[in-house]
């Protein structure tokens, strides 16, 4: 099998998601994965044309180095990508810390550096582009829907 082959059947990764709706403004998913509980949350202000996602695994943000991080990442692209496809925000945005341009490479920069990577093999093709915003030491990523789609 080549790598990317072996990278794309990494983040093509399936799990049974719970949901529930809190007021008008989030839903939750929540799964578990080997054990450990992923909470993946989308907000907004404005009827959800404008999101916002993060999500958490056991309860924390940080990353927690103990393994099945291409599990993790795998389910969560798949539930923003199946989001994205039944809701078609306008805008849909999450945040990590900034790397270090210095070549530091704490577990928050690497996950700066995934995004990076993530982004930019889903985009194409998606009906969305992207920019990175810089903002206090994190970088927001906003996925902005193309004008030109129909759907």
């Amino acid at each position: 099998m080549r790598y990317r082959e072996i990278i794309t059947e990494l983040f093509d990764t399936d799990v049974a998601w719970r949901m529930r709706r809190v007021g008008d403004n989030k839903i939750i998913f929540t799964s578990n994965i080997g054990g450990r509980d992923i909470e993946l949350e989308y907000f907004t202000n404005n009827g959800f044309r404008d999101v916002h996602v993060s999500f958490t695994v056991d309860g924390e943000y940080d990353v927690t180095g103990e393994g099945d991080a291409a599990a993790i990442f795998g389910v969560v692209i798949n539930n923003i990508m199946r989001f994205v496809d039944r809701v078609k925000p306008d805008k849909l945005g999450f945040a990590a810390h900034k790397p270090d341009d210095i070549g530091g490479s704490t577990p928050y920069e690497t996950r700066a550096r995934l995004y990076d990577r993530m982004v930019r093999r889903y985009i194409n093709g998606s009906g969305y582009s992207y920019h990175v915003e810089d903002r206090d030491g994190f970088s927001i990523y906003v996925l902005t829907r193309n004008k030109d789609v129909n759907s």
